[in-house]
């Protein structure tokens, strides 16, 4: 997101966010983790704008340049339930 409210998803729609508030937040899930204690696991937040849609914005820590990746993606109401409902999200 930059500094304008304009975010780009994964699909490469470019939107501008007028308001938004963050409903959930938490790690995803990975088996990872359990076999490497210093993996550091992606993160997720779920925010819904003040038109009422809901953005998932994932975050993952890039160890070859040591740098932090964050992507957006729409989702429908039924899809934002899984995160809200649980802040452990399990992908596997």
């Amino acid at each position: 997101m930059t500094l304008s409210n304009f975010i780009t998803t994964v699909c490469g729609q470019t939107f501008k966010i007028d308001r938004f508030e963050q409903v959930a937040v938490g790690v995803i899930e990975s088996e990872k983790f359990i076999k490497d204690q210093t993996y550091i696991p992606d993160t997720f937040a779920v925010y819904r704008t003040g038109s009422g849609m809901y953005l998932l914005e994932t975050t993952t820590f890039r160890l070859v340049d040591m740098s932090l990746q964050t992507t957006y993606e729409i989702l429908t109401e039924k899809e934002a339930m899984k995160y809200l409902n649980n802040c452990m999200l399990d992908i596997s």
